[in-house]
């Protein structure tokens, strides 16, 4: 299904599927030492989670993201979700790393689609299934969803994008999402219910979850987006009291994923209050590029009380750039669909060198992350 194909958008120069362009944050001044700054913030308080009650081991990922940030980064890739045929195990893309590099990453991405798309081909736990065993392994669980509607698009045809030339899309409204009893708000919480289970269920294992919803917020792509900011924010927060309410899901890292174009986490931004970490995605069309200046901004924007990490990705971004150019992503997650294995957003000979790279840690070099405390090594044998 196309729609799997990609993430939908392309960022910081590179064309998205509607055509638009985006800018980098100009007028950034960096150095060495500004970037030292920025990270060492990372070591002077650790974070908490915005969830009450949150589980032991959100708690230690989150404090460990933010003592890696600047120092490390962790790599991450998403699972193929391509077909909704759950007897499949999602690992091609990391069958074509390991043979490639030896290795695996840390960070592996799930999308909640079909829960939404084609309920009737999903079961229980079939993705939380997938994420206990990942998190067992010692590797981290991120979460999405491409949250398809029914109202607003052709019938029978649910869909998440707004309509375009070449798509018909939806117009699912979010304004009424947060208003009791409407025909959007009962549709959005009977979908909610049919993959909440699945986050209790890794509740109830114990695996922490960097969970990001409504997804490269500010783009024109999503109909979570179409409204503008403020029936985004009012759902954003809508949502986080649904499911830490109503589900006592105290597993979820929120995560605020807006698309880097000037002006856009400051007016979408949801609040420090609901909010626990900050992300970008990035499909640059030529290179590998870090974006340091975008993550510099976000960590700025967050007055460095955020950790800040990237969620998707084309091209892997060069490691031996990182710190020269105050990039200090806490992990990074390169999309599925080939942009692991065409050889064209990362060659093979690339993809060992980032594998290989002493910055880049990969799953046998972490820690017990679930574990983890203040001031004990970020990789394993050594600090």
């Amino acid at each position: 299904m196309s729609v799997l194909l990609s993430s939908g958008s392309v960022v910081a120069g590179a064309r998205t599927s509607r055509g638009a362009r985006w800018r980098i944050v100009r007028g950034l001044s960096f150095s060495f030492t500004a970037w030292i700054l920025l990270t060492s913030f990372a070591g002077a308080k650790p974070p908490e989670p915005v969830t009450p009650g949150t589980i032991r081991e959100a708690r230690a990922l989150l404090q460990y993201l933010d003592a890696v940030s600047g120092r490390y980064i962790l790599s991450g890739q998403q699972e193929d979700a391509a077909v909704p045929d759950w007897s499949k195990d999602g690992n091609v893309d990391f069958d074509f790393i390991e043979k490639t590099t030896g290795k695996l990453p840390v960070t592996r991405g799930f999308d909640y689609v079909w829960f939404t798309l084609k309920p009737e081909k999903t079961g229980p736990r079939t993705v939380g299934r997938r994420a206990v065993a990942w998190a067992r392994r010692g590797g981290v669980v991120q979460l999405c969803v491409h949250w398809a509607a029914d109202l607003g698009s052709p019938a029978g045809q649910p869909d998440f994008y707004t309509p375009s030339e070449t798509r018909k899309g939806t117009t699912f409204d979010i304004a009424q999402v947060t208003v009791e009893g409407t025909p959007e708000n009962k549709e959005f919480l009977a979908k909610l219910a049919r993959f909440a289970p699945d986050l209790q269920y890794l509740r109830d294992q114990h695996v922490p979850v960097i969970w990001r919803p409504f997804h490269e917020a500010g783009g024109t792509w999503f109909w979570w987006s179409a409204k503008g900011p403020e029936p985004f924010k009012k759902a954003w927060r809508y949502l986080y009291e649904r499911m830490t309410r109503d589900y006592g899901l105290t597993n979820l890292l929120w995560c605020f994923n807006p698309v880097e174009q000037e002006g856009v986490i400051e007016a979408w931004y949801p609040g420090n209050d609901v909010v626990d970490i900050v992300s970008s995605d990035f499909y640059p069309a030529a290179g590998h590029p870090t974006f340091g200046p975008v993550y510099q901004h976000f960590r700025a924007f967050t007055g460095n009380r955020k950790v800040v990490l990237m969620s998707e990705n084309g091209a892997i971004p060069d490691p031996d750039l990182l710190a020269a150019e105050g990039a200090g992503w806490a992990s990074f997650c390169t999309w599925t669909a080939g942009f692991i294995s065409d050889g064209k957003a990362n060659t093979p000979e690339f993809i060992k060198t980032v594998y290989a790279h002493p910055r880049v840690l990969t799953l046998d070099e972490v820690p017990d992350i679930y574990r983890w405390k203040p001031g004990r090594p970020l990789k394993k044998g050594r600090q």
